[in-house]
């Protein structure tokens, strides 16, 4: 009886997976991975001076980790979003993002480390890996955000203005008033 299976006549498809498996897992055949963060996924009560830290289970190629690869956001999607400029770092396994002001109180932030990253042998992520954290309470001000920012100039005296506030707001503690948003 003859034996049915796979048979490779062509070295050449050999070699086309072997370059395939390379290019996805490394020269060492394994995938980057992220050890841990700092902070942690979920955590709450972060410093708002806070560095935004990575560890790789493996040494990694310093090249790829730069604002490209490895960022902090905050806000939703659209006019919302805000990416935090700050200074990446990365020494041994760890990459280091130091924010170049201090993170705001009572916000969610969130840390991407994407695909571009590699390791010291060629290999990627496998998936981006994000993670987010909230800062510390308290602040000065009720009031988080507004739009226009403060200090705008040149905007149109018909556009709308949109204040976020740091805290569930109620009809009993704001008063509103008027197209014109005079403050009582």
């Amino acid at each position: 009886m003859k034996k049915k299976g796979l048979k490779f006549k062509k070295p050449a498809f050999m070699l086309f997976v072997l370059l395939i498996a390379t290019i996805a897992f490394g020269a060492n055949g394994w995938a980057a991975e992220v050890d841990h963060t700092d902070p942690t996924d979920g955590a709450t009560a972060v410093s708002v001076s806070t560095n935004v830290t990575v560890t790789f289970y493996t040494d990694m190629d310093s090249t790829t980790i730069n604002a490209d690869t490895f960022f902090v956001t905050t806000g939703s999607s659209g006019y919302n979003l805000k990416t935090i400029t700050g200074t990446i770092s990365y020494s041994d396994t760890v990459a280091i993002f130091s924010p170049t002001n201090a993170l705001e109180n009572n916000k969610v932030y969130k840390a991407t480390v994407t695909t571009g990253v590699k390791d010291a042998d060629g290999g990627s992520l496998a998936n981006d890996h994000t993670w987010s954290f909230t800062t510390e309470g308290s602040s000065d001000s009720l009031i988080s955000s507004t739009v226009p920012a403060d200090g705008s100039t040149g905007t149109d005296v018909s556009a709308d203005i949109v204040v976020n506030f740091s805290q569930e707001m109620t009809s009993s503690t704001t008063r509103i008033f008027s197209e014109h948003a005079r403050y009582f």
